[in-house]
C-alpha cells in the first residue's frame, strides 16, 4: 500500500461518514521526490479528502513554490490556500481555518 492510501483509514479511527479535511504546512518547495504530488493528490481525491495548504514564509513569492500550493490545495485553489510570513502568523489563521472547517461539517 501506498502512503497516501494509509490516511484517513476506518481501522485507524476514521469514520466513515466523517468529512475528511487536510492541512499541509509547508516553507518551501518539495525536496521529496519519492512520491510526487500528482500521486499523493490523485491518493486524496480517491477519498474525497479536502486539502487546505498553507505556505510559510516568504519562499512563496516565487511562481513555483505558489504553483505548489496550488497543486496541494482542493479547488477551487483560492479557497483552500493560505500564506504566512512566518510560523508565528499560523495562530492568526487558527479562527479563519477552524471556521472554515467547521462550516463544512
Amino acid at each position: 500500500m501506498r502512503r497516501g492510501e494509509l490516511v484517513f483509514q476506518e481501522d485507524r479511527g476514521a469514520r466513515p461518514d466523517a468529512t475528511r479535511v487536510l492541512i499541509v504546512i509547508t516553507d518551501g518547495e518539495s525536496n521529496d521526490r519519492r512520491v510526487t504530488f500528482e500521486e499523493a493528490i490523485a491518493a486524496a481525491e480517491r477519498k474525497d479528502i479536502l486539502r487546505y495548504a498553507i505556505g510559510v514564509g516568504d519562499a512563496f513569492d516565487t511562481e513555483l513554490a505558489t504553483k505548489e500550493l496550488e497543486v496541494i490545495a482542493s479547488k477551487p485553489s483560492s479557497d483552500f490556500i493560505f500564506k504566512v510570513g512566518a510560523f508565528t502568523g499560523l495562530s492568526g489563521l487558527q479562527k479563519k481555518l477552524k471556521q472554515k472547517i467547521f462550516a463544512i461539517e
